[in-house]
């Protein structure tokens, strides 16, 4: 689990990009309230935002 800013988010997949683990992380709330943020990391770095929450 990532907690970025204050929302937290779970790991959603990884997959091996240019011999670097990338993952995609879903907001915690997607599966009881449909959110559609996520983040991108590939060694730790955050590349990627959909920073749009449907919640608090």
């Amino acid at each position: 689990m990532i907690e970025l800013g204050r929302y937290k988010y779970r790991l959603h997949a990884s997959s091996l990009a240019a011999d670097r683990v990338k993952k995609l992380w879903t907001c915690s709330k997607y599966t009881f309230r449909g959110c559609r943020a996520s983040i991108t990391t590939i060694g730790g770095s955050v590349i990627k935002q959909k920073n749009q929450h449907n919640h608090e």
